[in-house]
């Protein structure tokens, strides 16, 4: 997820999953604090055990950041980040406990891997992102956790405590 300083507008991409229903990729972004957010759901089942590419570039062809899986784009901010939002953007990972079993993929003995992760540090050039992720599990700490497994990859699961 790309955030601006204030954490108050973000943009990202990733994967979802809502009680009751299979795991999917989804997109979102939100231009700032009154503004509401903007959801995109993809129909495709996600299956354990896929291996996806999620990011978030910050185009200059449209001044706005695209929301990609792989090589598709879902959706694109309809404003120009760069001088609306405060700086500088954080880079976040984060994942959404607010069901129990939902949201953050994987569980205790099953962890899924998130690797080779990166920020973009110019419009043109990614780099691996540092040692050094502050890892914040404030929301819920019962319901999942994760482990750092090198300088940019992590591992999450989620932990429903109701069966």
């Amino acid at each position: 997820m790309i955030a601006s300083n204030d954490s108050r507008g973000w943009a990202q991409s990733g994967t979802i999953r809502q009680s009751g229903d299979y795991t999917h990729h989804f997109t979102q972004w939100k231009k700032g604090g009154s503004f509401e957010h903007h959801t995109f759901i993809h129909y495709q089942h996600l299956f354990g055990g896929e291996v996806h590419q999620y990011w978030s570039p910050y185009l200059t062809s449209c001044n706005c950041i695209a929301m990609r899986v792989e090589t598709s784009q879902y959706a694109t901010t309809d404003f120009n980040p760069n001088g609306y939002w405060a700086g500088p953007w954080l880079t976040e990972y984060a994942g959404e406990v607010t069901v129990d079993g939902s949201d953050v993929p994987g569980n205790p003995t099953d962890r899924v891997g998130f690797g080779h992760m990166q920020s973009q540090s110019s419009t043109t050039t990614w780099e691996p992102q540092q040692s050094g992720i502050e890892a914040q599990n404030f929301v819920h700490p019962e319901r999942w956790d994760q482990v750092t497994c090198g300088c940019n990859s992590r591992a999450i699961w989620t932990y429903n405590p109701h069966g």
